[in-house]
């Protein structure tokens, strides 16, 4: 498993990758909106960072990421986001206090386990949807 990066981040951070030889951690310069579509489309996973104070948000982005059948990686504080994820079975939380683990349990997933929950269905979060309400 890789984890892809795009646009800028600080120095520090490749330092770390580099330090740790983190070689499944890959930093990219900035993309189009096109090519960023283009590798959500072949990726297993998207990942989402929320921070403490928005555990409970299931934003936009995670939206983009159900329109797209893609499982995502949330990256937060147990709430409601972390809750709904595992719930439904559309991804899989990673906590800040066990970080690593839950990495790890991410990475050593057979390939039965990176796929959509076909049963769950995102159409409650289209925009049509949302515009209704």
């Amino acid at each position: 498993m890789v984890f892809d990066f795009f646009g800028s981040q600080p120095p520090n951070y490749k330092a770390i990758v580099d330090d740790k030889k983190l070689d499944c951690i890959r930093f990219h310069e900035q993309i189009s909106l096109n090519e960023t579509l283009e590798r959500i489309f072949h990726a297993d996973y998207c990942m989402l960072f929320l921070n403490d104070i928005y555990s409970f948000s299931l934003s936009t982005k995670f939206c983009e990421y159900l329109g797209l059948k893609k499982r995502v990686v949330l990256f937060s504080k147990k709430g409601f986001s972390s809750d709904y994820i595992v719930s439904n079975k559309i991804g899989v939380w990673v906590n800040p206090d066990s970080c690593l683990t839950d990495l790890l349990s991410v990475i050593n997933e057979n390939d039965t386990g990176n796929q959509y929950n076909p049963e769950f269905d995102p159409e409650q979060f289209s925009v049509k949807n949302i515009a209704k309400q």
